[in-house]
């Protein structure tokens, strides 16, 4: 057993060896563990890896201040800052007369290149793996974009540092939708998509851009997440872990919606004959039905939707409907969609055992939302909302 001050020591070792390898931004050698409290290895190798990479960001206030700026933005891959210049007031310019007017300096610069090569290289010297620090790095992508758009909304005369703006945006999501191809999960994604609708808020509320520097960060995103969408398409059932990417191609505008044939391509859907290849979830006709809404355009593989869930609901049984929350969700869902019509909500109830037209309107006027919000929907709230339930 070890002795309290003995602990001690080597808790003071440990911290003078961080401080001292955090400076060089090298990494630990193997097993050095000087106290037994420390021999968990995954925490220590994620610990290590949160020092490079808060510092390599300009996130940890604490070493930040121990070290320096030199240390806080080396080389200058992602710096946003402001210094103040004082200069002389001329003569005759205010009553004091010499009075010092301050004169603020914006510095912009992100380099995704760097970013993506300097995150590699922490990865790879801390040996964690990327699935056990995805979450941490969206978090703190997270905070450096809110930073980012805060900073650059507090300067009043914003067009000398505009387009260097627009450009470390687009530089930022090059080295995001990295991370993200790496392991596309629920969270991450939910992470991404926050991340997306910041910007995307900040850029419509925010006149003073131009629009072409506005629409170049939305064509961005949307060439990013159509390339998502194409990568992770399964023949074999439609990837929960991406539908969050096609409501935040709404936010966009309907000039950015996919076309009939690539929406047909994600859910593996036939382009020619609108046949649904593959079974579709409970979420994948929720979300797709969201999308679709009662635009023109896809009233074609609207219509072979709804086809196709009469047809589930007959395969799966009258008896069947009420025992599988599956099903249960979806038609409480399917009776409060505002984009089907009453007469196919009747259907749909006809085949659950509700024959009864008069009880069939009772049950459909009952409650206007169930399990989704199907109108005024506010994906930044839904998105902090869903959050909040996380454990980390």
């Amino acid at each position: 057993m070890y002795s309290t001050q003995t602990r001690i020591q080597n808790r003071g070792w440990f911290w003078l060896y961080v401080y001292i390898r955090t400076l060089k931004f090298l990494p630990p050698p193997a097993g050095f563990f000087p106290s037994p409290r420390m021999k968990c290895l995954n925490s220590y190798q994620f610990r290590w890896f949160k020092i490079n990479f808060r510092i390599y960001l300009g996130l940890s206030p604490t070493l930040g201040n121990n070290l320096g700026s030199q240390y806080l933005y080396p080389n200058k891959r992602f710096v946003f800052k402001t210094t103040d210049k004082l200069v002389d007031g001329e003569e005759g310019e205010n009553s004091a007369g010499s009075e010092s007017v301050t004169e603020r300096k914006y510095s912009i610069y992100v380099s995704s290149n760097k970013l993506i090569t300097k995150f590699k290289t922490i990865v790879k010297e801390t040996g964690v793996d990327y699935k056990d620090i995805l979450n941490y790095t969206f978090s703190s992508m997270d905070r450096k974009v809110s930073k980012l758009i805060k900073d650059y909304s507090q300067i009043e005369n914003k067009d000398p540092v505009e387009k260097r703006f627009i450009q470390s945006i687009l530089e930022t999501f090059d080295f995001i939708f990295f991370l993200y191809s790496v392991s596309p999960r629920v969270n991450t994604t939910i992470k991404l998509c926050m991340i997306l609708s910041k910007v995307i808020k900040f850029l419509k509320k925010e006149t003073g851009i131009n629009y072409d520097d506005k629409h170049l960060v939305f064509k961005k995103i949307s060439d990013d997440v159509f390339l998502v969408l194409r990568k992770n398409k399964n023949e074999e059932h439609t990837p929960v872990e991406t539908l969050y990417l096609l409501l935040a191609l709404m936010e966009l505008g309907r000039e950015y919606r996919l076309d009939e044939k690539s929406l047909c391509e994600y859910f593996n859907i036939d382009p020619d004959t609108y046949k649904v290849n593959t079974p579709l979830n409970y979420f994948s006709i929720i979300v797709l039905l969201f999308y679709i809404g009662d635009r023109v355009r896809y009233s074609s593989i609207k219509q072979s939707l709804q086809i196709y869930i009469l047809e589930r609901f007959e395969d799966i049984g009258v008896e069947s409907v009420g025992r599988t929350a599956e099903f249960t969700f979806l038609l409480f869902d399917l009776i409060s969609c505002p984009f089907l019509k009453l007469d196919y909500k009747k259907k749909v109830l006809s085949l659950c055992g509700v024959t009864d037209s008069s009880i069939s309107e009772k049950i459909v006027s009952y409650r206007k939302h169930w399990f989704t919000k199907w109108s005024n929907f506010k994906f930044d709230k839904e998105l902090n909302a869903k959050k909040s339930l996380e454990v980390y």
